[in-house]
């Protein structure tokens, strides 16, 4: 377990995602938790005969005890029910590089496609941007049933701009409605000098604004990777190369800064403000 520090009352608790556990600090006098309550439990997923699982970048948990798995392999999205069985899978064919998602108020989906961490070979295409096939630099809106219902960015191009993104890796609901996308995944195969920002869409999939941009200062990015709200509508997101948690108010204004994390890679609030974070590297 890392060093604790104490924070303000109104300060989230921190504890490990996934059941790894990278960081605990005392919510309210709280004690951290005790961390044997959690086991590991073997041959779960059950697949079906001929899937495989590969790296997951992303678990959501819904409001009936299932979880929603990204994958980066096809099928890239499964559902998983309590007992551990595949009931529903989706999306073959579509992902590059499979990053980031978010459910929202009406149960759909977000899934991100980062695309490929690295630049081309020597002697392969490189100039600007288009690669993979046509795939990856996006995100993508499914219902439920793997209906594909938005698009938003340019599948295969990776560039800075309010219809593209560079690569992007997590996204969340606003309060408001609005989707807002973290971009900037580091290491990326195209320009990692600029393009780090946070992205805000409409529900209707139209541009609103960008947060941010690539640097180490205050409200600056190096690779955001997890965001997550807290009950008072303040956004945590997760500058990983910067190797801290950037805290933004309501209005979007970068208010603290915290960095005893390492790496942060995951986010997530449960609804007492536990703030649940992952430290990958």
């Amino acid at each position: 377990m890392k060093s604790q520090r104490s924070l303000q009352p109104s300060t989230a608790g921190l504890i490990a995602l996934m059941a790894v556990v990278s960081a605990a600090v005392a919510l309210r006098g709280r004690a951290a938790p005790d961390n044997s309550v959690y086991r590991k439990v073997p041959n779960w997923p059950q697949l079906p005969e001929g899937m495989k699982l590969g790296p997951v970048p992303n678990m959501i948990p819904d409001a009936q005890g299932n979880v929603w798995m990204l994958q980066r392999l096809d099928p890239p999205i499964i559902k998983v029910d309590r007992s551990g069985k595949v009931i529903k899978s989706f999306g073959e064919g579509m992902f590059a590089h499979s990053h980031g998602m978010c459910m929202d108020r009406d149960g759909n989906l977000w899934a991100g496609d980062s695309g490929p961490s690295f630049p081309p070979q020597a002697g392969s295409e490189s100039s600007g941007r288009r690669r993979e096939n046509g795939r990856g630099y996006v995100f993508y809106k499914f219902n439920q049933d793997g209906k594909l219902l938005m698009t938003l960015g340019k599948a295969g191009v990776s560039n800075v701009g309010p219809d593209t993104f560079v690569a992007p890796t997590a996204c969340i609901e606003a309060p408001n409605g609005d989707i807002i996308i973290a971009d900037g995944h580091i290491p990326r195969a195209f320009n990692e000098t600029e393009g780090d920002r946070l992205m805000r869409f409409s529900r209707q999939g139209i541009f609103v604004t960008a947060y941010g941009r690539t640097g180490k200062g205050l409200g600056e990015f190096r690779g955001p990777h997890a965001l997550a709200y807290d009950s008072q509508g303040r956004l945590f997101v997760a500058d990983r190369q910067n190797s801290r948690l950037q805290v933004f108010d309501r209005s979007m204004k970068p208010v603290a800064e915290w960095r005893q994390f390492g790496r942060p890679s995951g986010l997530f609030i449960l609804p007492d403000n536990t703030l649940l974070t992952l430290d990958s590297e």
